[in-house]
């Protein structure tokens, strides 16, 4: 709704007719996740990252030295069409950040500034969202946004970017 609503402080009228978002008095004061999800869409088909047949990027991410993609899910691996292997727990630990925040056994930068497009059809905004969260919850300085028509992309706001560094920098 954040996101939403910058866009319509900027000027973006298209923002009022969306069926999904309410806009009263120039405030957008409600939305539809559902709906909201339907107007995103998605790239990928289900399961979109660890594929049955090993086939994604993130499979090979799992992968040992002799470079043999590995399932990370159990529901990928129970239903996997070329018998692939699991990951070992000790790596599904090591690549998941949400088991490092809080810890005493991890030093966590302090201070984090996260963005997700509104219109990513990549990666659920959930993911994001749920990081952002966790860190906040554990005390951590989160800047999250999810800039409004943006996809799966980077280098929209490097301004933006380079001017939360510096406030970062100078602050100490």
């Amino acid at each position: 709704m954040a996101s939403a609503q910058s866009a319509l402080d900027q000027g973006d009228t298209s923002v009022a007719a969306l069926g999904w978002l309410t806009v009263q008095d120039g405030r957008v004061v409600d939305m539809d996740l559902a709906k909201y999800a339907a107007w995103a869409g998605r790239l990928k088909a289900t399961p979109a990252f660890d594929k049955f047949d090993l086939s994604s990027g993130e499979n090979d991410e799992f992968a040992d030295s002799a470079n043999a993609p590995k399932h990370f899910t159990a529901f990928s691996f129970q239903r996997s069409d070329k018998n692939g292997p699991m990951a070992d727990a000790s790596i599904l630990r090591l690549m998941n950040p949400m088991n490092y925040i809080g810890s005493k056994e991890a030093t966590v930068a302090p201070h984090w500034r996260i963005r997700h497009g509104a219109k990513d059809r990549d990666t659920s905004l959930a993911i994001p969202a749920l990081l952002a969260r966790k860190l906040q919850n554990a005390g951590y300085d989160v800047d999250f946004a999810a800039p409004w028509g943006k996809g799966h992309a980077g280098d929209y706001d490097l301004t933006e970017l380079f001017d939360w560094a510096d406030h970062i920098c100078q602050a100490r």
